[in-house]
């Protein structure tokens, strides 16, 4: 039951129902004491890799918002 939003991960992590993260291993992150170990997976590489398609959409669907920028945005000009 790790799912849910990064605030709701942090008050696990606080009351110790998180099983990837503990109250001392959050105070870290947040103090900057630790680095997150993010592996680079094959979903993340897909997500980078189509990133610029779904913003593009997200622009067709939606004419009168503007998607946030990213750094991968430009690359579909």
């Amino acid at each position: 039951m790790a799912s849910g939003n990064s605030r709701e991960r942090g008050c696990r992590a606080i009351l110790g129902m998180n099983p990837y993260m503990t109250n001392v291993e959050l105070w870290e992150y947040k103090t900057g004491r630790r680095e997150r170990d993010v592996k680079d997976s094959d979903y993340m590489k897909y997500g980078r890799e189509t990133e610029w398609v779904l913003i593009g959409l997200f622009e067709l669907d939606y004419p009168n918002e503007k998607a946030k920028q990213t750094p991968l945005h430009d690359r579909k000009k």
